[in-house]
């Protein structure tokens, strides 16, 4: 018997490509690691059920592609989300100094309350960290 939700609660995961937003969905949601890259295209989500405080919740965590060319594209999507997972690499300075154009970015787009939470990765070569 399929759980019922109470609310559905849509999740953007942004950041620069290649910091890991994918790797984090996959993982997060089918309890599966993928160590390759794997570029998204465009868009894509996933559903995830959970018990808040007893309430079933349904999230839909919106996996965004990082990629310039994509960037207009994805701000379709910002419209309706109650959070957003701000992503980038420790080990990649400018995907760090980029979430000041993602934070902008969400700004100018979105009308409703939502929460960020900057969530930091290491994707590659994590010893070699900037300070």
């Amino acid at each position: 018997m399929a759980l019922d939700f109470v609310a559905t609660y849509k999740v953007l995961v942004l950041g620069d490509s290649n910091v890991g937003k994918t790797c984090i969905v996959h993982r997060y949601c089918d309890e599966k690691y993928y160590d390759t890259y794997i570029s998204t295209i465009g868009i894509d989500f996933k559903q995830k059920l959970i018990n808040l405080d007893g309430v079933p919740i349904k999230l839909q965590i919106w996996d965004t592609a990082g990629q310039e060319r994509f960037r207009t594209l994805t701000t379709a999507y910002y419209r309706g989300a109650m959070g957003i997972l701000l992503m980038y690499d420790v080990t990649n300075l400018e995907s760090y100094n980029n979430l000041s154009y993602w934070l902008r970015n969400i700004q100018e787009v979105c009308l409703v309350n939502y929460t960020t939470i900057n969530i930091h990765t290491c994707v590659h070569n994590c010893k070699h960290k900037f300070s």
